[in-house]
């Protein structure tokens, strides 16, 4: 999945110029980059610092990667996948020295049957992972060793998912450009790992 910037001059979301190669990577706190190499399989997870390389391994098998990665105290995780769609996550606690894949932990991955552009991944401050799909369900892990997961109820289907701190934010808007209005439009935010939800702009909603 090629990464995307902003471009606050013409407010458009492309690829950098001469760049067409370039993959989602996750940047963690020590200033560690977290990508997945794809340009050889099998394909490999490899954390760079400071232009060097400290650690690339290859994706266990059956698995393949399509680049979506995250990484937020202390924790980095990307997806795993196995004919096109996602089957699981790679997940890591201790900067890459030991890895271990979470293909359980309450999460129905076989349900998840969507392509890969429609996966939400997202890790927290507190290392915490939220996994998802646009316009579908969400997955909050219990706490930080990420082995058990709890689906979050939301007001209404969000387009698009992320964190910002310990609030989580979901925005419910049309993904095809269209006139039509989409129930419950707007912005929503939570702080309480998603127990209860506020519109932007209106009176908090309780889910």
């Amino acid at each position: 999945m090629p990464a995307r910037f902003y471009r606050p001059a013409n407010r458009t979301v492309a690829a950098p110029v001469g760049a067409p190669e370039y993959v989602d990577f996750a940047l963690a706190e020590r200033g560690s980059v977290w990508f997945v190499d794809q340009s050889r399989m099998p394909n490999r997870v490899v954390q760079q610092r400071d232009g060097r390389t400290l650690t690339s391994m290859p994706m266990p098998k059956p698995y393949t990667s399509g680049g979506a990665v995250t990484a937020a105290g202390g924790t980095t995780a990307l997806a795993l996948l196995r004919g096109g769609t996602v089957r699981g996550l790679m997940v890591t606690a201790d900067d890459g020295a030991h890895w271990r894949n979470l293909t359980g932990g309450g999460i129905p991955w076989q349900d998840l049957k969507r392509d890969l552009v429609f996966l939400v991944l997202r890790a927290l401050p507190d290392g915490r992972l939220l996994v998802g799909e646009r316009e579908g369900r969400y997955w909050l892990a219990d706490d930080r060793s990420n082995r058990a997961f709890h689906q979050l109820k939301t007001p209404v289907p969000f387009a698009s998912f992320t964190v910002q701190g310990k609030t989580l934010y979901g925005i419910a808007d049309a993904t095809k450009a269209t006139y039509n209005l989409v129930k419950g439009e707007g912005l929503y935010a939570s702080d309480d790992g998603g127990r209860t939800w506020r519109r932007q702009g209106k009176r908090g909603l309780r889910r």
